[in-house]
């Protein structure tokens, strides 16, 4: 019974918690964990405090299986630090003692392009600029140099313009490996709402008329994709994959994440956005928001933990 109750569990940390509970549960469900977890969303604090020693520091993390936060512990030191990404494993980077004219600026170092977003796919990086062309890069060390000297070799990947619709203004894009191919996800508001509205999915092909230039093309189903937007940590998974699961595209506000200003001011001059969070089902659905009047943050915008 035990068993058969556990196996409608998705979420790992939910699967622990009831092998806490006593020795007979635990030996009934055994090592049987899942191999893959959908990322947790980091909801932020709207403040934060030195706290004494002996406390232990803990965040919350919106799971989408479990459809619950959980209380993960943090390390002690890390009050106020900005959490600025994410990697595979469960890997946060972090980013302590900001302040007035420390990171007050951004660059791209790949061109003299507004870099909207990056990601790595097949041995190279591959990062979207705000015109919605692509240069594709690689990292190689020289032959004879030493051994922290890295050559940059760069593509670039012209693309015909791209007509989104009228009455939609850019919020954000994203660029996502999904099932072989690299999509770009645009995030759309309105002119009556700050708040994301809807999404767009363009996968990129040859176009064939004008020989040397590429093209968006627009999808129009997801398709049973759960796609994960988030800058330089977006992913997608596939619904079939997991009990009770939704397609859709997920998405956290991180509308300030990279602002200059914002990077350079004080902990109490900060103000990050943490309302507008939620999924996306597709055209003609009715979009699912979480945290919606959750108060600005004062040290960091929500990111994802990837499992």
């Amino acid at each position: 019974m035990v068993r058969e109750f556990v196996s409608l569990l998705d979420c790992n940390l939910d699967r622990m918690n009831v092998a806490a509970q006593c020795t007979s549960w635990r030996d009934a469900l055994g090592h049987d964990m899942r191999a893959r977890q959908l990322p947790w969303m980091l909801v932020p604090y709207r403040r934060t405090c030195l706290l004494h020693p002996d406390v232990m520091r803990r965040a919350d993390f919106f799971c989408f299986l479990s459809h619950s936060p959980h209380k993960v512990t943090m390390p002690h030191n890390a009050y106020g630090a900005r959490f600025i990404g994410a990697y595979d494993g469960c890997w946060m980077f972090f980013a302590f003692g900001q302040r007035c004219g420390v990171g007050a600026s951004s660059f791209s170092c790949v061109s003299e392009i507004e870099a909207e977003d990056v990601t790595y796919f097949r041995g190279f990086f591959y990062v979207l600029s705000k015109i919605e062309d692509l240069i594709v890069c690689k990292a190689e060390y020289q032959p004879g140099s030493g051994p922290d000297i890295l050559s940059i070799k760069k593509q670039y990947l012209h693309f015909l313009p791209l007509e989104h619709e009228n009455g939609l203004y850019i919020k954000a894009r994203y660029i996502v490996e999904s099932r072989g191919e690299i999509l770009m996800v645009v995030r759309y508001t309105t002119i009556l709402s700050e708040q994301t509205t809807s999404f767009a999915l363009f996968r990129m092909i040859p176009d064939i008329e004008t020989g040397p230039y590429l093209a968006w093309e627009k999808i129009h189903n997801l398709d049973g994709r759960m796609i994960f937007v988030g800058r330089g940590s977006s992913r997608c998974f596939e619904t079939n994959e997991f009990l009770e699961s939704h397609q859709g595209v997920y998405f956290h506000d991180d509308d300030a994440f990279n602002m200059p200003t914002m990077v350079a001011y004080g902990y109490n001059g900060r103000k990050y956005p943490c309302h507008d969070n939620g999924c996306w089902p597709g055209h003609g659905k009715q979009m699912k928001r979480w945290y919606e009047w959750k108060l600005p943050s004062s040290y960091t915008s929500p990111v994802w933990l990837l499992h």
